[in-house]
């Protein structure tokens, strides 16, 4: 069946189309370039390293950690950041990334990450679903409006790290996320009552987050200063509230989400880059779903069964936390 001519298009399906062809021309001509100007990996791994040195007040977002309590016990759960993967996409060269919604339900948006690799032909695409029931201050609530839009953007900037993280080499992927790490040491030990205070104002008590770190705020090692910083960008950037940080007991309804709720393929417990062959699995936990609260902690069959849980403030009266967090940015200078 032939394409209709764009003047028997509507306003809205010739802009679409409009867009489609300028994004085919586009592609064509960087897959033009990177046939003239092949990739160099010595020079792209010097110029991600020089990247990160030249502004260290930027490399220390350049990974999360995030809270994880179960019957086990306590892990932190590691990984690199939206912003460290724009930066490897940047000087990685010949290469595209993208994120998309691929298809919407009452209460779930499901997205996908796309990264090209423009001179092997390497296409990867990773799913990843948002759901519309949040846990702020031990109330679900559901996300409406512009909360509900912040929600799947944050959902796509998630979907595209992912992307572009199975698509780069992990060794250059661990190289960069080391080095913000030691960054991050270095900085955090300079503006460590900032950040301690940061968290104060954001309802963290110095006990609970001793009691997550492991040790006294007066005497805290390389890796639990890393990990400090890791935990305040993943309550800036929303991966995680605040209140989920030092939890003394976590069980049903008030646990941290699990490891499946939380990663969607992008990180690793313990402080360190997730392998390949380990996001690529799949979840041993498919329908972890943010309605699980209605279900006593446990996983709902499917997520045609899931109902939805009862709203117990107004839907639109709270933020969730990613939007809660913007103001929180003032007085911490990264």
């Amino acid at each position: 069946m032939a394409s209709p001519e764009p003047s028997n298009l509507g306003p809205g399906e010739a802009l679409v189309a409009n867009g489609a062809t300028m994004m085919r021309i586009e592609h064509e001509s960087m897959v033009a370039i990177s046939v003239q100007r092949p990739r160099n990996l010595d020079h792209v791994l010097e110029a991600v390293m020089k990247e990160l040195r030249l502004v260290p007040n930027y490399a220390v977002r350049n990974y999360y950690v995030l809270p994880f309590k179960n019957e086990h016990g306590t892990a932190d759960v590691a990984g690199p950041s939206v912003h460290l993967a724009r930066i490897l996409l940047r000087n990685f060269g010949n290469a595209a990334s993208r994120a998309y919604v691929s298809s919407m339900e009452e209460e779930y948006a499901h997205l996908a990450g796309v990264f090209t690799d423009l001179q092997t032909g390497v296409r990867m695409e990773l799913p990843l679903t948002v759901g519309r029931w949040t846990k702020q201050k031990g109330k679900m609530i559901c996300l409406e409006g512009r909360w509900w839009i912040q929600a799947i953007q944050a959902g796509a900037s998630k979907a595209q790290r992912n992307a572009i993280m199975a698509g780069i080499p992990d060794w250059l992927t661990q190289s960069a996320y080391d080095l913000s790490r030691q960054l991050a040491v270095d900085d955090t030990r300079k503006k460590l009552s900032t950040i301690i205070e940061w968290f104060l104002r954001h309802g963290v008590t110095r006990e609970r987050l001793e009691r997550q770190l492991g040790g006294s705020l007066e005497k805290l090692s390389d890796e639990q200063m890393a990990t400090l910083r890791g935990l305040a960008n993943a309550v800036r950037d929303g991966e995680v509230t605040a209140e989920s940080i030092g939890v003394e007991e976590a069980t049903g309804d008030d646990a941290p989400r699990s490891v499946t709720d939380i990663l969607d393929g992008g990180a690793k417990v313990t402080g360190g880059v997730q392998s390949k062959a380990a996001a690529d699995a799949p979840s041993t936990e498919p329908d972890a779903a943010p309605a699980r609260a209605t279900n006593g902690g446990k996983k709902p069959a499917s997520r045609a069964s899931v109902p939805a849980p009862p709203v117990t403030s107004k839907p639109a009266a709270a933020p969730p936390p990613a939007a809660e967090e913007t103001s929180g940015q003032q007085g911490w200078n990264l």
